[in-house]
């Protein structure tokens, strides 16, 4: 195996997604942590804590980094409706969803607000507006 160059100055974590049960025991066992997909902060927080659990029953000590990545669905206007999933709608909803899954302990999600925008522009604006707003939150 080659060399890279330049080399980082600390090692770059492996986060795996990791659904059946057997993905989940080789990320326990040589992973760095787990790159869930945004289901809501409900379901990601139960996932964590299965993780842990048997991350503890197989004897690991370090912690799993959690990092969900979630496909944001941005709309100008506010989504209406039961029928609405985490992470879409206008950029308060986005925000309201960030909010609920910082509150489950995570410490970093990542957040691709590509799918809705029409161009870069309007994608660097509501990409500002989510940050903005997120901070004004606490997140």
């Amino acid at each position: 195996m080659g060399d890279i160059a330049p080399r980082p100055r600390r090692s770059n974590p492996i986060l795996l997604a990791a659904g059946s049960g057997r993905a989940r025991r080789r990320l326990v066992d040589h992973a760095d942590g787990r790159l869930p997909t945004g289901t809501g902060a409900e379901a990601v927080a139960e996932q964590w804590r299965r993780l842990r659990d048997l991350a503890a029953e197989r004897g690991r000590t370090e912690p799993i980094r959690t990092v969900p990545r979630v496909n944001a669905r941005y709309s100008a206007a506010h989504h209406e409706g039961s029928g609405r999933r985490p992470f879409q709608g206008g950029v308060d909803q986005i925000v309201e969803d960030l909010a609920a899954h910082a509150g489950t302990g995570l410490d970093e999600i990542l957040v691709d607000l590509q799918s809705g925008t029409r161009d870069a522009e309007e994608l660097k604006d509501v990409a500002a507006l989510v940050y903005e707003k997120a901070r004004a939150a606490g997140i």
